[in-house]
């Protein structure tokens, strides 16, 4: 009965603080992710997934792009350091806030047996707040 009651009662400050302070990270974190200009006028693409605890990055490799293993690694690593400095920058601390980043860069992977469009990749860096370091993972995992 209290639960019923409670739904209609104001929310107390400390709520509306602490929703506001959510919503403003995740502005934070989405404001960090955004592709600069200058590499999306090289054709590059970006879509992000964020969260309070994760940014997820797949960018997506012009055609023009000759991407090779050793570019993906250099790319997404660079991109996950970039990252990371930004939400320092921001004064957000992804070790100490437990927030994980990974970006993947995808290509163009011609066409598959049914004649749909594809893409590969060679794997992604990711940053991990646990071991405070960022890893190369091979593959699609």
């Amino acid at each position: 009965m209290l639960s019923i009651i409670g739904r209609f009662l104001p929310e107390n400050e400390k709520d509306i603080a602490e929703r506001e302070k959510k919503e403003q990270r995740i502005k934070t974190l989405e404001a960090v992710t955004a592709l600069p200009e200058t590499v999306v006028s090289k054709g590059f693409k970006r879509s992000a997934d964020v969260s309070e605890s994760s940014i997820n990055i797949w960018d997506t490799a012009p055609a023009s792009e000759n991407v090779t293993l050793d570019f993906t690694q250099v790319y997404t690593q660079a991109w996950v350091e970039a990252l990371v400095k930004d939400l320092m920058a921001a004064g957000i601390n992804p070790k100490t806030e437990h927030i994980s980043i990974s970006v993947r860069l995808v290509f163009d992977g011609g066409k598959s047996v049914t004649g749909s469009d594809q893409t590969k990749s060679f794997g992604r860096s990711r940053y991990s707040p646990y071991d405070d370091k960022i890893d190369w993972i091979s593959g699609d995992s």
